[in-house]
């Protein structure tokens, strides 16, 4: 069976555009076709607790932390992000404080909407799909983001004041048999539905 991996020659980082919206998970990929005969071996995942974070997200590995400045017009803060790359596919969950007076949720929205459209102005990236997921309690975006190559699903929330993400990365599905869409779809629902804030 033929899997497509995720290699890096070097890490971009998390770029952070406008003052409320996102950061995607950024990395020069040579997007290629490894031959495998049987899916990679299913070791259990770990879960990730951040006591700093209040959040816990089930893991394949234990992620690298890596601290990312994000200054803007109004803002002047710090992204806390916590990644793991494997050969088939790449997680991150970052977390972002923001002023306390971003509490209107039509406001968040409004950031949400901004953030997107300046990721999306440069033209390297196809939005495939957006909707909204919040909650009574939690305002929330899902994004899933084409560059050619990968794509990016990217869950932001806001809770009190703090942006959060959750992002998974993996290889276009478009060619792929059923089984291979069936394991990266089992993937990203394991690593979105582990993903928790706490209170």
């Amino acid at each position: 069976m033929n899997f497509p991996s995720i290699n890096s020659k070097r890490v971009k980082g998390i770029i952070f555009v406008v003052l409320l919206f996102a950061y995607g998970l950024g990395a020069e990929t040579n997007a290629q076709s490894t031959r495998q005969t049987q899916p990679p071996a299913d070791k259990p995942w770990q879960e990730f607790v951040s006591s700093e974070g209040h959040f816990t997200v089930l893991m394949p590995e234990v992620p690298n932390e890596q601290f990312v400045p994000v200054q803007g017009q109004f803002v002047n803060t710090e992204a806390h992000v916590y990644f793991v790359r494997t050969n088939v596919a790449s997680y991150a969950v970052g977390y972002a404080d923001f002023p306390d007076a971003w509490k209107d949720p039509d406001l968040v929205r409004t950031a949400f909407d901004s953030g997107r459209d300046r990721l999306l102005a440069a033209g390297m990236l196809h939005l495939v799909s957006e909707k909204d997921i919040s909650t009574a309690s939690l305002p929330g975006r899902e994004w899933v983001i084409d560059d050619g190559a990968q794509v990016m699903k990217d869950r932001a929330y806001y809770r009190n004041g703090r942006l959060y993400q959750a992002i998974f990365v993996s290889p276009q599905v478009d060619g792929m048999s059923p089984e291979l869409v069936k394991f990266y779809d089992g993937l990203s629902s394991k690593f979105f539905g582990s993903f928790k804030i706490k209170t």
